[in-house]
């Protein structure tokens, strides 16, 4: 996938909307994970050295070693990213966790995947349907007043 070069370098917070083409079992190194096809909206954050840039090259490569639950995801060749969306924040506001909270409020998601260091979030990913247009129109209509 090509990656994109004027990505910010500073700290922030991303989305990723993820095409599932089939039903998957993400296997981490302590977890497993039933992904069922779909499109999925991922929420993370960019703290340190090259931040959003760094971050979201990262995900992008599908050659990487293995760290986050996202990593073991996307590694799956029955997975694409088809959308970005960043925002660029300071250090001290948890706009993830926000971000997180706000939809678990309206979608379903996969308990635990993406937060085991933000312990009092239910997850960092969740399914938003079978199309992508009505997955991206769901999660503006979302977000558009809360962040």
């Amino acid at each position: 996938m090509k990656t994109e070069h004027n990505i910010p370098g500073r700290s922030g917070v991303y989305l990723l909307v993820i095409a599932v083409c089939r039903d998957i079992v993400v296997e981490t190194r302590s977890r497993k994970f039933r992904i069922n096809r779909g499109f999925y909206i991922y929420v993370g954050s960019a703290r340190g050295p090259g931040g959003l840039r760094a971050r979201i090259n990262r995900h992008l490569r599908r050659e990487k070693k293995l760290f986050w639950h996202i990593d073991y995801l996307l590694s799956n060749p029955n997975t694409e990213i088809v959308l970005i969306y960043y925002r660029i924040v300071e250090e001290k506001d948890d706009l993830e966790s926000r971000i997180a909270t706000i939809l678990n409020n309206y979608l379903p998601g996969i308990k635990g995947f993406g937060c085991s260091d933000k312990t009092r979030d239910y997850s960092h990913l969740y399914w938003c349907g079978y199309s992508i247009t009505s997955c991206i129109n769901e999660l503006i209509g979302i977000l558009k007043d809360q962040i």
